[in-house]
């Protein structure tokens, strides 16, 4: 997302060089971001956290988008006039990965999405990951996750990182835990 400086190399999203591209730029790309933190603005309600994304990047079907959220997390509609810091820390987990998908038409980056959260809400979170990438056909998800068990329930490739190096590559199923 641009959020720290690439010291080398080249980022590429369908023939678009993001090197150098601001964030929101780059949502406006059609990629969605999940950061561990969640980083809601507490004091607007569910609703706006997933209307900001949608107005800055200029999401022409958002409306359409938002519904498809809400079909996929009835919940969201419920709590949707509740200031975001009124929520548990699953359920901000829960907005925050509803704002991802605002944006998240190409690429979905989900920085340890299941940190934090109980076993049954990390079940819930990636079916709901799968079923929204499942929608939107053409989207690639791509998880930093440290518990591997929990990985696997999003994805079937993983790469250790050390140090920023890639120590391990293989599938998911012949990593060791």
């Amino acid at each position: 997302m641009g959020l720290t400086h690439l010291s080398s190399g080249r980022i590429d999203l369908d023939g678009n060089k993001l090197n150098g591209t601001s964030s929101y730029l780059r949502a406006r790309l059609g990629i969605g971001y999940l950061p561990e933190d969640r980083r809601l603005v507490g004091t607007l309600s569910v609703r706006d956290n997933l209307l900001i994304p949608a107005e800055a990047s200029g999401i022409p079907d958002y409306y359409e988008r938002l519904d498809r959220i809400f079909d996929l997390m009835p919940e969201l509609k419920e709590w949707s006039a509740r200031r975001a810091s009124t929520l548990s820390g699953g359920q901000q987990k829960m907005v925050a990965l509803a704002r991802a998908f605002v944006n998240g038409r190409k690429l979905l980056l989900l920085d340890e999405p299941f940190e934090g959260v109980s076993t049954a809400l990390s079940r819930r979170l990636a079916r709901t990951v799968r079923d929204f990438q499942q929608a939107e056909h053409d989207l690639t998800v791509l998880v930093a996750e440290s518990d591997l068990k929990r990985a696997a329930m999003l994805a079937g490739r993983a790469f250790v990182i050390e140090r920023g190096e890639v120590v391990e590559e293989a599938p998911l199923q012949d990593m060791k835990a």
